[in-house]
């Protein structure tokens, strides 16, 4: 009985991690993140050991650095956008990279237990469950009631005035956005660590075409400085405020609309050259 009993300890220890693991600082993480996509974006990747004493090291636990939410397009292996190795990065794929109680007890555990000091939902261009969205269609279920979850996101980016041609673009970021903001309103445990400072949430949009990660400020999680943008987020707690009064919201909502032109600028060439109006 006592053998079982050691069994099934042991057991839990490996499969669920160790809470009193080592832990990554965010901009130890962030810098993971960032050089492992511009690896990835000039074709240069590490060479990764993934051997059986690698497996075997990793068999007695994780401390991966980041949790990464995002679509489950094949396109889209975030393993390889951030050239990681194993054990790096705790990933949740989810198409539309939505954020139901699932993913969000997920990233809870990411964050409560594993320690993650970055949680990232990552969006990605020409994303068919956002095309979806954007129609006026009924789905059978259970798809419907994951489009569903999208189209929140259509409402606010057309409240905000966004026109036909920067749509498409604009709901992929403000979904992604929106999936920021779900996991700290929705888990103490990751509201708790970023208001300690021990994690920041963000969003971010992969371009399918560039393999470039084009990362976003999520206000409420941390305030990233326009300067900052492609270097490191802000590692403390932000202090509330309108949204209005933050110059580096405006700078940094202006920047975006221009990308969401360009992004749509693009968009439309590669609708027209595929003769569909969006492409899966």
């Amino acid at each position: 009985m006592l053998r079982i009993l050691v069994s099934i300890i042991v057991f839990c220890g490996v499969a669920f991690g160790n809470d009193d693991a080592p832990t990554w600082t965010v901009d130890q993480a962030m810098t993971n993140l960032q050089k492992g996509n511009e690896r990835f974006v000039k074709g240069k990747p590490k060479v990764w050991d993934s051997g059986a004493a690698k497996r075997e090291h990793l068999a007695a636990g994780q401390t991966p650095y980041a949790c990464v939410i995002s679509c489950s397009d094949s396109r889209v292996p975030p393993e390889q956008i951030f050239d990681a190795s194993l054990g790096e990065l705790f990933v949740i794929r989810v198409a539309g990279n939505v954020t139901p109680k699932e993913v969000l007890a997920s990233a809870d555990y990411a964050v409560g237990h594993l320690h993650c000091p970055i949680v990232l939902v990552m969006g990605h261009t020409m994303c068919g469950a956002v095309g979806a969205a954007l129609s006026e269609s009924d789905f059978p279920e259970p798809l419907n009631t994951l489009v569903n979850e999208i189209r929140p996101s259509v409402e606010a980016c057309q409240s905000k005035g966004y026109g036909t041609d920067d749509l498409y673009s604009g709901v992929i970021k403000e979904n992604a956005r929106n999936g920021a903001s779900t996991l700290i309103s929705g888990s103490r445990e990751i509201e708790q660590a970023v208001s300690e400072g021990k994690c920041v949430v963000l969003s971010a949009v992969y371009d399918i075409e560039t393999g470039k990660v084009s990362w976003q400020s999520q206000l409420s999680a941390v305030t990233m400085q326009k300067t900052e943008l492609e270097s490191h987020p802000v590692t403390e707690a932000p202090k509330a405020e309108e949204p209005k009064s933050d110059p580096s919201h405006k700078s940094v909502a202006k920047t975006e609309r221009k990308d969401d032109k360009a992004s749509s600028e693009q968009s439309q060439a590669n609708r027209k050259n595929s003769g569909s109006k969006y492409k899966h």
